[in-house]
């Protein structure tokens, strides 16, 4: 059932609600963010921008109930996610973490150093709440810009959006890999491992002793090079190479029985 909360001291005549999904309301005298005053909002010029928390005035903009120094409400405007990669679900309105004025580019609140507002880009990706913005220059994580990158050539791996690169790095999940060449750089799916030049990666991190010429994806998680099985992105020499059968999606047998993830070594339980 709903759970409602009285506004303490609003005018019940006039007060009306401006925008549902942001949570913003309104009486002749202020303006409210769900039961809370914003305080300096005039109520007369008041609006919410695509029923997200922005909202401007005549005079400022507001985050939820903070004002944003030095924003312009004239030119002030939510930056659409552009490019949204596998079905993500979310409408623009329910998610759009930057937004721009004639002089800024803003990731919530705050100013993103740097960036361009006239070619500022976003995208993002299935179960995301973060995303990436790019523009002539760089690429953004969280408002912050990656070192090293570049925007123009930004772009999402094909079937594998959780990797992205740009002509300088490859990128999982917006953590850099080490040592990864976008020129060269492979994902073997449906699995999370990828190689570049001689490494593996699992997620973000190196495979370390994994052999890149020989290494093998199995199934989703399972691997194997020239001389080791590989799962959970480590070696797993207590699999019998010889006699190793995967199944389908994941895990296997060998002669000494059924391999899950009760039998397989972990990262986090790595000495």
């Amino acid at each position: 059932s709903n759970t409602f909360t009285e506004v303490v001291g609003a005018d019940h005549e006039s007060f009306q609600e401006i925008a549902k999904k942001s949570l913003f309301g309104k009486d002749k005298n202020f303006v409210y963010f769900k039961d809370l005053k914003v305080e300096g909002a005039n109520p007369k010029t008041f609006r919410s921008i695509n029923e997200t928390l922005w909202s401007v005035d005549s005079k400022f903009v507001f985050y939820s109930r903070k004002v944003i120094e030095g924003a312009d409400p004239s030119s002030f405007e939510v930056i659409q996610v552009e490019n949204r990669i596998v079905n993500y679900s979310r409408s623009s309105g329910d998610f759009a973490p930057y937004a721009k004025d004639k002089n800024n580019v803003y990731f919530y609140d705050k100013i993103v150093e740097g960036a361009d507002q006239i070619t500022f880009k976003t995208s993002c990706i299935e179960g995301a709440y973060e995303t990436y913005g790019y523009d002539k220059n760089s690429v953004y994580f969280n408002g912050k810009v990656i070192s090293n990158s570049h925007g123009p050539s930004f772009s999402f791996v094909p079937d594998a959006p959780h990797f992205s690169k740009d002509k300088n790095q490859v990128y999982f999940n917006f953590k850099r890999l080490t040592d990864a060449d976008p020129n060269d750089f492979k994902v073997f799916l449906p699995s999370n491992y990828s190689r570049s030049k001689r490494s593996i990666y699992y997620f973000d991190q190196i495979v370390s002793g994994a052999d890149a010429e020989s290494f093998k994806v199995l199934n989703q998680e399972i691997a194997k090079d020239h001389k080791f099985i590989y799962a959970n992105g480590l070696k797993q020499p207590q699999i019998d190479y010889e006699s190793f059968v995967p199944s389908n999606e994941w895990g296997g047998h060998d002669k000494n029985g059924p391999i899950d993830q009760r039998t397989l070594l972990r990262q986090d339980s790595k000495d």
